[in-house]
C-alpha cells in the first residue's frame, strides 16, 4: 500500500509505506516558525560592521521577520574575493516562503544604499613569456 502526499507546490507523491517506516520524515510545516537561511557576499574592501548593522536594520524593519528568536548574522566563509555572510532570521511558517524569496533582493538594495557593493568574481590570468623557443636570426 502507498501513502499519498500533496506538496506545497501541488505535486502528488505516492510513497510506498515500507519506505516511510524505514526513512526519516521531515515535516517543515508543523512548527509555528522556521529559520530562513540566506547568504550575502561582500568584498573584503567593504566595512563588515557596517554591512552587518545594515542587514540587522533591514531585518528589524521587515514585517515578515520575528524579533524572537533574534536573527543571526555572521561571517560563514572566506571566499576567493568575498566574505560570505550568513543571514538567519526567523519567520512564521506561513511567511517563510515570502521571506526566503523576498529578502535577498531587499538586502541587496539595502546594502547598496549603505555603500556596500556585491563583489564580482574575478580571475587574473598571466602568461609567462619565454623567448628561449624562438629561433634566432
Amino acid at each position: 500500500s502507498n501513502t499519498t502526499i500533496v506538496t506545497f507546490d501541488n505535486r502528488r507523491l505516492y510513497v510506498p509505506n515500507r519506505k516511510i517506516w524505514q526513512e526519516v520524515i521531515e515535516n517543515r510545516s508543523s512548527e509555528a516558525y522556521r529559520r530562513v537561511e540566506l547568504k550575502m557576499r561582500i568584498s573584503y574592501r567593504q566595512d563588515l560592521d557596517v554591512a552587518r548593522e545594515r542587514i540587522q536594520e533591514i531585518l528589524a524593519a521587515s514585517d515578515l521577520i520575528l524579533e524572537d528568536p533574534a536573527p543571526s548574522v555572521f561571517v560563514a566563509d572566506l571566499g576567493d574575493s568575498w566574505l560570505e555572510i550568513a543571514v538567519w532570521p526567523w519567520a512564521t511558517t506561513e511567511n517563510w516562503w515570502a521571506a526566503k524569496s523576498g529578502l535577498p533582493g531587499v538586502l541587496k538594495i539595502g546594502l547598496e544604499e549603505a555603500g556596500i557593493t556585491m563583489p564580482i568574481p574575478r580571475r587574473e590570468i598571466t602568461m609567462a613569456s619565454d623567448d628561449s623557443d624562438r629561433p634566432t636570426t
